[in-house]
């Protein structure tokens, strides 16, 4: 979902800014302890081929194969490059994101690669938390085909 203006230097409350920020380092230094506390106790994990409630411990524990298939493809981390928000109500607020995925100098391919998310966040003991995280690509689909159609695989 791609808006016409700026997202990140549209209206987005400086606490769920901060959020994607703390979202955004702890993704990529996998700081455990710190995606953990990013995530509800259990959560709607949404994207094109799935729709399943997941325990936030199970996303936790997946996340080292998760960076295993992205170290596959040369990829160092993700780049939040777009933000916009819109509050629903007094705990609720709905994010859409773009995500930009960097590559190091190892990387076989230079073509980006970015990915969409929405999430709503709820406000839990004063903090912002997932409750709901829509995928808009299979990502692990779309890492595996990167992969397979690099040269010398």
């Amino acid at each position: 979902m791609r808006r016409t203006e700026n997202p990140l230097t549209s209206t987005v409350r400086p606490d769920v800014r901060a959020f994607f920020e703390q979202y955004a380092k702890a993704g990529d230094t996998l700081d455990t302890v710190a995606l953990n506390d990013c995530f509800h106790e259990v959560f709607l994990n949404l994207d094109p081929t799935n729709a399943a409630p997941i325990a936030r411990d199970m996303l936790i524990r997946s996340l080292p194969m998760r960076q295993k298939l992205f170290d596959s493809i040369g990829a160092r981390g993700m780049g939040l490059t777009t933000l916009t928000e819109t509050p629903l109500d007094d705990l609720h607020t709905l994010a859409e994101t773009t995500w930009s995925v960097r590559f190091g100098p190892d990387a076989r391919s230079a073509e980006p690669l970015e990915f969409g998310a929405t999430f709503m966040l709820r406000l839990d003991g004063g903090r912002w938390r997932i409750v709901v995280y829509l995928n808009h690509h299979d990502v692990v689909a779309s890492v595996q085909s990167r992969a397979n159609a690099q040269p010398g695989r």
